[in-house]
């Protein structure tokens, strides 16, 4: 069963983030390949760690072992 969690609510470990940011490059290299081409890094590790210090990360788990993420945010007031 997957288990949705807000990134607040889960104490985020190195390797957590490391899988998270990990998660997040494939995904981006498999769907924008046609686009990007090979090697393309849509964002960096920085800017990552930037944004995942906000709340509105949403993390997808099974047996507790992290499967993906969404970020979610909004456009405007």
């Amino acid at each position: 069963m997957i288990k949705i969690i807000s990134n607040k609510d889960l104490k985020l470990t190195s390797e957590h983030i490391e899988r998270l940011y990990s998660l997040m490059i494939f995904a981006y290299a498999q769907t924008e390949i046609e686009i990007w081409g090979h090697d393309y890094i849509r964002m960096n590790k920085d800017k990552y760690l930037e944004i995942l210090k906000e709340d509105g990360f949403l993390i997808a788990l099974i047996n507790n072992q992290i499967v993906g993420s969404v970020y979610v945010y909004p456009l405007s007031d």
